[in-house]
């Protein structure tokens, strides 16, 4: 590949290649860069001089740390990601897979969108607010009052049961949902007019768990079997608004379940990356199609037949304002993950050799106290 790269950068082809406005490289599955435009080069942070192929690991960590298992596997992945080197960036990655006599090589379409982000964020957000915003407020009222009636009957219901465990235990979600629900419909008008997040240390284990716990007598219902694997206690500490995030997991296992056709399982991973803390939510379902990853994240578009697409669009708001980031990836043979990567209170820095030759630590992640006063 390292002939067939350097092609890529010859002729007419490789004049194309160079002026194109996003960035494009080839990577294999070992990390090793065997193609750059120039484009590419600026936004990694590589120099004109630097000679191909070079480690992505070290020359690119924090996009080593986002990329990794996308160039172990064999499928597409689009992902946003926030890097901090050479400068202050949002970018978005297209990781697509290529074969080659090599063996197995990705292409990275990388798209700048720290300006213009913002621009089409407030284009899409006016757009949803404008499809919701008609039926917010009778559905907010009419659901409050269904709800109410519900509360109130389950309280007297809890009242009349014989006082078992496993009954009142099934009250007590019922009413747990119920209380839920009242909530999301305050929050619902949060796509026009977001809520507003209160950082404190949160342990994700925990938050997990209470997702999987709500919705725990469904997926038996349906089959569906959750395995987790959960960082050791004491767990690391993220900058954290609890509800927030709540609703965020409990929409990503909601779409995990619904995407599982019959019976099936869904496997939960917390990873401590040092810099990052990474939550991987892995399903057996029906996967994604690639033609369709363009559309994720956009308002009115969702790949469920009576979706809305709401559900990840508030998602990845509320996810941006805890600075962090999601990403989606198809699994071979079928199967979703989707994996949500926080940044640590307390991060350890890796080190990246800048441009004039010296150690440098890249400062990745946010501490409780600099994101709450923000």
């Amino acid at each position: 590949m390292v002939n067939g790269g350097a092609s890529l950068g010859n002729g007419l082809f490789g004049c194309v290649l160079a002026a194109l406005s996003d960035g494009l490289a080839v990577v294999d599955c070992e990390g090793l860069i065997h193609y750059l435009n120039q484009r590419a080069r600026e936004l990694i942070g590589i120099a004109d001089d630097e000679k191909l192929p070079l480690p992505l690991r070290r020359h690119g960590p924090e996009f080593f740390i986002h990329l990794r298992e996308c160039l172990l596997g064999s499928t597409a992945e689009i992902l946003e990601i926030s890097v901090s080197y050479p400068e202050q960036r949002l970018l978005r990655v297209n990781c697509l897979p290529i074969s080659s006599a090599a063996g197995q090589l990705h292409a990275l379409v990388i798209s700048d969108r720290t300006g213009e982000e913002e621009c089409d964020s407030k284009k899409r957000d006016d757009d949803a607010c404008a499809a919701v915003e008609l039926i917010a407020g009778t559905m907010a009222h009419e659901l409050g009052n269904c709800l109410n009636v519900m509360q109130i009957h389950l309280q007297l219901l809890g009242r009349q049961l014989k006082p078992t465990a496993k009954a009142m235990e099934t009250v007590n979600i019922c009413r747990s949902e119920a209380e839920r629900m009242h909530r999301l419909i305050s929050n619902f008008l949060g796509v026009i007019r977001p809520a507003k997040t209160v950082l404190r240390s949160i342990n994700l284990n925990d938050v997990l768990r209470d997702c999987i716990a709500v919705q725990r007598i469904e997926m038996a219902q349906r089959s569906i079997t959750v395995s987790t694997k959960f960082c050791q206690e004491p767990p690391p500490l993220i900058a954290g608004d609890g509800e927030q995030l709540r609703q965020v997991f409990f929409n990503l296992l909601r779409n995990a379940m619904e995407a599982i056709e019959g019976a099936g399982t869904i496997a939960i991973e917390i990873v401590d990356e040092g810099a990052f803390v990474r939550v991987d939510m892995r399903d057996s379902g029906v996967g994604i199609d690639p033609s369709a990853m363009a559309n994720f994240f956009r308002p009115q578009w969702s790949g469920k037949r009576d979706g809305n697409g709401l559900g990840l669009l508030l998602a990845r708001r509320i996810l941006r304002a805890h600075g962090a980031t999601i990403s989606l990836r198809g699994l071979s043979p079928n199967g979703t993950c989707a994996t949500v990567r926080f940044p640590l209170k307390n991060p350890k820095f890796p080190m990246l050799e800048g441009l004039d030759g010296r150690a440098k630590a890249i400062p990745m992640g946010l501490n409780c106290e600099a994101a709450s006063g923000s």
